[in-house]
């Protein structure tokens, strides 16, 4: 009996002491070299391939050109000059002539006397602005002109008042419930027409003209930052400032006492305006037409 308790003591103290950790520890060396570490899912990686480099737009230039006045643009010589046409044409002409540094010479001959000149580089394709004076009824007409075909691109009535940051500002007389100065901003597109620049509104500098009413009109007049229907009375009088097209149109203006306003106005195909179906001209004492 004692023998078998000494065997089951020794057999527990020897069980006890490995459990217990007796006797010296092994330290647990770390693993020599370098240890791969999970990226996360949303880590951000770096790209191998660099950015595309962003390219600015072309800036709009624009060289005012004087007449009788030499220049060369990309090898190719230019000068504007005025010549008086045949007895059939009671107005001179303004020539634009150029010459290349190979020898080919080209002529664009313009109805009407020089007002002003420009050669522009739009971005695209650089074209000469030239407008000229019709002297018929105070008339003009502006053209732009492609610098490397030598063609008409597009022409405009009206003269260059202003060009400035690739706006260019055009005054010409304009019909609408009479005969305004009126001006309108522009840009060249790249088909190098004139577009219209903004809201493409037409405004008319002489704002002491005021048309007096002679019968109800109607309008919407500004409320705040809206517009709301109204029936002007006769005996009011309005100043025509500003309108969106030639033909049929919404005609913006003021009244006497400060008032702004708009009302509409449609053509028919021979050119009678009407206002609400009935023609513009009974609505009003008088319409300065010119002519």
């Amino acid at each position: 009996m004692r023998k078998h308790v000494s065997r089951a003591l020794i057999l527990a103290i020897a069980a006890a002491t490995l459990l217990g950790g007796c006797g010296p520890a092994v330290e647990q060396q770390a693993a020599v070299g370098p240890v791969a570490t999970p990226a996360r899912a949303d880590a951000p990686t770096e790209s191998l391939t660099p950015a595309p480099l962003l390219t600015p737009e072309p800036a709009f230039t624009a060289l005012s050109l004087a007449l009788d006045t030499p220049y060369t643009f990309e090898g190719t010589e230019s000068i504007i000059s005025v010549e008086e046409q045949d007895e059939d044409y009671p107005w001179p002409a303004t020539r634009l002539f150029t010459k290349g540094d190979n020898g080919c010479q080209s002529t664009v001959n313009l109805d009407g006397d020089f007002i002003s000149a420009y050669y522009c580089e739009t971005g695209g394709e650089p074209c000469f602005l030239i407008s000229t004076d019709l002297t018929i009824g105070d008339s003009a007409e502006t053209y732009v002109i492609n610098a490397n075909s030598m063609a008409e691109a597009d022409h405009i009535e009206g003269r260059i008042t202003s060009l400035s940051d690739g706006v260019i500002t055009i005054a010409g007389h304009l019909d609408m419930l009479g005969t305004y100065q009126a001006t309108r901003s522009y840009t060249i597109g790249g088909d190098l027409g004139l577009e219209a620049e903004g809201e493409g509104l037409f405004y008319f500098t002489e704002n002491d003209r005021f048309l007096l009413t002679t019968r109800e009109l109607p309008v919407q007049m500004l409320e705040g930052e809206a517009y709301a229907d109204e029936t002007l009375p006769a005996g009011i009088e309005l100043c025509i400032t500003a309108t969106d097209a030639e033909s049929d149109a919404t005609v913006f203006f003021k009244t006497r006492d400060g008032r702004a306003g708009r009302l509409f106005v449609s053509c028919e195909p021979d050119w009678v305006f009407l206002i609400d179906g009935i023609e513009a001209e009974e609505y009003f004492e008088e319409l300065p037409y010119s002519g």
